[in-house]
């Protein structure tokens, strides 16, 4: 019998030795995958312990900076750039295990992609939309980009008529991109990790030709969601099911993949210039009254638009009331 207890207690002794190197690696690989904007979050804290740390996926500081700055009622913050959604999170949890890190003012934010929502955190923002390029493209934001840009204002009848080609466009948009949406939503829901599909190589220039007023698919638009699913070994039935259900979708502006939202609206907007300006091809006809007063339009909604649109997208309740809480 003692033999036997202690076979079992070198089993369990066994055990444990092999596992300790197996959690030694994952707390290695999950401090190396945030190594570089965990350590400058540490470095920056020991000169700068006051301030708060705001740590972004990409390029999204060109919508949050400012608002950050607005709503803060301060500049003494600190921006750290994570590469992806998934590299915020993994900052935001070894900060937060952290006790050391416990009186450090940090905001996180991340996109909600159509991946399940995020647990719920003081310190962690997801957007209400698909991702923060959904803030650009309502239709709020287009009419203060006609009161700003195009000089055109409230009870002007070219308002009115630059509403209705800003309509029919994204109609037409919205109903030729449910499919590719739908392979999109089939991805972050039912797919398993790791499938090689990056939906950046299925940008609107190859998808659909857009025009004032009027969107059509483009010739290698079917074999471009071919490809999708032989990506994605996409399940027919599901990709329909979920197409049927964004067709439905009484506000696909904040859920359909926002860079393709806001790459259509660019377009639209160049367009809208390009016939404002008088420098639009023959076959695009568009008169406005605004446009005989000899003052053209200059911004470039074609130029880096995070920027340059930035201070014209919607900022939600929501993000205010996120920021405001970490005074």
């Amino acid at each position: 019998m003692c033999t036997d207890k202690n076979d079992d207690n070198n089993a369990i002794l066994a055990k444990g030795q092999n596992e300790i190197p197996d959690m030694l690696s994952q707390m290695r690989d999950a401090r190396e995958e945030a190594t570089p904007v965990f350590t400058d979050f540490v470095n920056y804290k020991n000169f700068h312990g006051s301030h708060v740390f705001c740590f972004y996926e990409g390029e999204d500081g060109y919508y949050y900076d400012p608002r950050v700055k607005e709503y803060l009622g301060t500049d003494k913050f600190i921006t750290l750039i994570a590469k992806n959604k998934k590299k915020v999170l993994r900052v935001m949890e070894l900060i937060q295990r952290n006790e050391i890190y416990n009186n450090v003012r940090t905001m996180f934010f991340v996109d909600h992609d159509f991946d399940e929502s995020q647990p719920l955190n003081k310190d962690l923002f997801e957007t209400e939309g698909y991702s923060i390029e959904n803030y650009y493209v309502g239709e709020e934001v287009f009419l203060r980009i006609l009161r700003t840009a195009f000089h055109i204002n409230e009870g002007n009848p070219d308002q009115e008529k630059c509403i209705r080609l800003y309509r029919k466009t994204f109609a037409q948009f919205h109903k030729i991109m449910a499919a590719f949406n739908a392979r999109v939503q089939f991805k972050h829901t039912i797919s398993p990790d790791g499938i090689d599909c990056s939906f950046g190589n299925y940008n609107n220039n190859r998808l659909v030709q857009i025009s004032l007023g009027s969107v059509v698919k483009k010739d290698e638009y079917e074999e471009l969601l071919k490809d999708i699913d032989n990506r994605l070994d996409a399940d027919a039935k599901k990709l329909k099911k979920i197409k049927n259900a964004l067709e439905k979708e009484q506000n696909p502006f904040m859920v359909f993949r926002g860079k393709n939202e806001l790459h259509c609206f660019q377009k639209f907007l160049q367009l809208l210039k390009e016939a404002y300006n008088g420098t639009a091809n023959e076959s695009t006809v568009l008169e406005l009254q605004s446009n005989n007063n000899g003052i053209k339009v200059n911004f470039d909604p074609m130029n880096h638009p995070l920027g340059t649109l930035s201070q014209y997208a919607n900022t939600t309740q929501k993000l205010i009331d996120f920021i405001v809480a970490h005074r």
